[in-house]
């Protein structure tokens, strides 16, 4: 009952359901009772407003049966999560029970889940909050204090009226509770309340002294990792602001003292607490305080520490800190991969070096090293090595394949290439890929290794009938649990994109070898268009400037369709729509200069928000090299020869840049489905279904399925029903999702008597309220009969 508790909202009849759980309660076994009130706190959010459940469960609470009772606490605690009415009801009950000597303790430690749920409304908080700090003098026992804190930072949580006065009897337990677990749940409560960016501005600067003196004399060492690590939370929130970051401060000098110690778990979070300050100090730029040196030692004498022998967790949190740094400070990036190169082959080193290098072009002098390596670890430094190679022009890394068939596992190689997609280097793509289709088991993975080698070596020879072979291979590699549309499509558009090329070449030489006939003039004089003087190039640019406008609307299509994609993902697909929209204003400006084609454009700009990472640095250069050789195109002289030069140049410019494989195209970190019901049902898909009036009433019922671990959550979505015929038939609804179901009705009307298609389209809205294409396509056939009447009437409203 409980894993199905999103579904309880479609039972048709909840009367009828709860009167069959109910009839239970009147039974005269407590077990029975039990298991009823347990069903009932399971199904809460359906009987919430049921009044005989309030009833039955507040009289279980004086059942003398141990299990019985545990039960009603069980729906006492789910129940009040839901309804504030019974919440309210219960409370003075509850409370009574808890002052009451006769109750039992541990039935009393149970209790406490009911007040951690009564957060509806202010007075019934206010209630609960008073009752447990009362409890505090009252029943010192270790389990009664850890229950009663956990409580009142869960009531704190909801109301952010008595949140100081918490933190102040938090930090009082932790400081005068020598018991080791009531410290433990006070650091424990802080850290939840340090995680919360809304509740950041209620700490003050005496809360954060407290806490940084009480870290700095705890002599227990789990204690004092635990109260730096609530510190480093609150670093990277607004109560940063409220500490001292003078040269003589509390929290530096905690910092400084233990980021040596010899405890390495100490050392580690002092590091990180010290790099949060620093990142603060160097983003707010605050002046005469120097942090950044003490914390560059500090990680790299942790590194030393902990690089061979030490916990993975203080070398993760190294390096961590060392990422930190880098993005705050580009200066550091060079000294740190110089820091890191010492270390290698170790592959978290690599990872974080791959991680720089995607920000940064700091690996380029590192490739010696690296191949002095490559035997030891072969498939994470030749993916540095490719991640280094990004910083060269458009050389190709050189694989030695017969050594890598020895060294790497087929699985591995296929790793290695799809990396080497990702930083364009194609021509070891298909050397890695070679031959690797004889070593699947199934048909689809053959046809998806064939896909990915004639991708390759369509972009090595820029030959477009092996893109078509790729599509054809990836249509093939389809199966019904695993689509491959965006592969699909995404290689289809490069293939049209290298075409548009190709022909943009061609109808740019028109210019040298298709001179104007004699009537060109007489042409342009009669069309009013001064470009017709130049013959039959103009026509061949503009077609292809409507074609270049074309690709740009199908890639921004294929942004729209891609709702799983992760956003660098998605960025690289903005790069190529671009490409596109430059390229066919270009062309534009050259065959339309006397149209009104103006220099300034509306394009995407997919670096708007961020800088450019370095697997798409190349198309940042080549987009920027472009647009200053579109500005030097002017709008006098007409169409020259030179003009056509620097189109070609721009052409070139933008497609010549290797193509870098986005990780959407291997893998999708997301999935997201939506599951259509349609009714009235056809009974069979080839007839339609008849319906006896000209008016049909449609409903739409959904799920939405999605994976555990999701990056673009689905807020709401978007029915569209159309027609074929009226075509101005169009209606839309914008419907949330509740519990992942969604249902719509639609009242369509169709005039006249015939067989209608109904098309029901389906698109997502994410947080953002962005629309994207990606639901299901519904079509259904409707059959109408002739209603004389209605026809009549209809003939005279026309």
């Amino acid at each position: 009952m409980q894993e199905s508790e999103k579904h309880l909202d479609k039972i048709l009849s909840v009367d009828e359901f709860v009167r069959r759980i109910f009839t239970v309660m009147y039974s005269n076994d407590p077990v029975a009772r039990a298991l009823t009130l347990r069903t009932l706190g399971s199904i809460s959010c359906v009987v919430k407003n049921r009044t005989n459940v309030h009833h039955s469960i507040r009289s279980s609470l004086d059942s003398n049966d141990t299990v019985e009772l545990e039960a009603a606490i069980y729906a006492c605690s789910r129940l009040s999560a839901v309804s504030p009415a019974f919440a309210a009801s219960i409370c003075p009950i509850v409370a009574q029970m808890m002052n009451n000597l006769s109750t039992p303790v541990d039935i009393k430690l149970k209790l406490f889940s009911v007040f951690s749920n009564m957060t509806h409304d202010a007075q019934t908080a206010y209630q609960v909050r008073e009752l447990c700090l009362s409890l505090l003098p009252t029943h010192p026992a270790q389990d009664f204090v850890v229950e009663i804190l956990d409580v009142l930072t869960k009531l704190t949580s909801t109301s952010v009226t008595h949140l100081t006065s918490q933190i102040i009897i938090l930090l009082e337990h932790l400081e005068t509770d020598p018991r080791a677990s009531v410290r433990n749940q006070a650091l424990s409560d802080l850290r939840f309340l340090a995680e919360g960016e809304k509740w950041a501005h209620l700490w003050t600067r005496e809360h954060l002294e407290r806490l940084v003196n009480y870290a700095s004399k705890s002599h227990y060492m789990r204690l004092k990792c635990q109260a730096i690590r609530v510190l480093v939370l609150l670093s990277k929130s607004l109560a940063v602001h409220q500490m001292d970051l003078t040269a003589t401060s509390p929290v530096l000098e905690l910092c400084e003292k233990n980021i040596y110690h010899e405890d390495v778990r100490l050392a580690a979070v002092s590091t990180e607490l010290m790099t949060q300050l620093a990142v603060h100090v160097c983003r707010e730029k605050i002046a005469n305080i120097d942090v950044m040196r003490n914390t560059c030692a500090g990680i790299e004498n942790l590194l030393f520490l902990v690089s061979s022998s030490g916990p993975k967790e203080a070398l993760s949190l190294a390096l961590r800190c060392v990422l930190d740094l880098c993005r705050v400070d580009a200066a550091l990036c060079s000294h740190f991969v110089d820091v890191l190169a010492l270390f290698l082959p170790n592959k978290a080193i690599c990872l974080t070096l791959c991680a720089i290098g995607a920000e940064r072009r700091v690996l380029g002098h590192l490739e010696p090293k690296i191949r002095e390596h490559l035997p030891k670890q072969p498939l994470i430094l030749w993916t540095l090595l490719l991640q280094a190679s990004l910083e060269n022009s458009s050389a190709q890394l050189e694989f030695p394949l017969s050594s890598l068939s020895t060294e790497l596992s087929d699985w591995d190689r296929y790793r290695l290439a799809r990396q080497a997609a990702h930083y364009g280097q194609h021509r070891a793509v298909r050397l890695l890929v070679e031959n690797l289709e004889n070593s699947v088991s199934s048909e689809h993975l053959y046809f998806w290794l064939i896909a990915l080698k004639n991708l390759a070596l369509g972009e090595e020879t820029r030959q477009t009938w092996y893109f078509a072979k790729a599509v054809s291979s990836l249509k093939a590699a389809t199966t019904p649990m695993h689509s491959l549309h965006f592969q699909a499509e995404y290689v289809r558009l490069r293939m049209q994109l290298i075409s548009l090329d190709q022909q943009l070449l061609h109808s740019s030489s028109c210019l040298r070898t298709c001179p104007p006939p004699a009537i060109a003039a007489s042409l342009a004089t009669a069309s009013r268009d001064e470009n017709m003087k130049c013959g039959r190039v103009v026509t061949q640019l503009r077609k292809s400037a409507r074609d270049w406008r074309t690709l740009s609307e199908q890639y921004g299509a294929l942004y729209e369709s891609s709702f799983d994609a992760d956003t660098p993902s998605l960025q690289h697909v903005r790069v190529l729509q671009q490409k596109c929209q430059i390229i066919a204003q270009a062309v534009e400006k050259v065959s339309q200069f006397n149209q009104g084609i103006g220099a300034q454009t509306t394009m995407v700009e997919p670096w708007s928000d961020l800088s450019p990472s370095s697997s798409t640095f190349r198309d940042y250069e080549a987009a920027q090299k472009a647009l200053s050789l579109y500005q030097s195109l002017g709008d006098a002289d007409g169409l020259t020869t030179s003009k056509v030069s620097t189109l070609v140049e721009i052409s070139q410019l933008l497609v010549g840049v290797p193509l870098h494989v986005p990780r959407s195209f291997f893998q999708r970190l997301q999935t997201t489905n939506l599951q259509l019901a349609i009714g009235p049902q056809q009974t069979n898909p080839n007839e339609p279904v008849f319906i006896a009036g000209h008016q049909l009433s449609l409903k739409v019922e959904g799920v939405v399925q999605q994976s555990a671990r999701v990056h673009r959550r689905v807020r709401s979505v978007k029915l569209k029903i159309s027609a074929n015929d009226p075509p101005s038939l169009s209606l839309e609804e914008v419907v949330e999702p509740k519990n992942d179901y969604f249902s719509a009705e639609f009242l369509v009307s169709l005039p006249t008597a015939g067989v209608y298609c109904i098309i029901i389209d389906t698109a997502v809205l994410d947080e953002a309220r962005d629309v994207w294409t990606t639901g299901p396509k519904e079509v259904f056939m409707v059959k109408t009969h002739e209603d004389s009447t209605y026809k009549r009437l209809y003939l005279q409203r026309v």
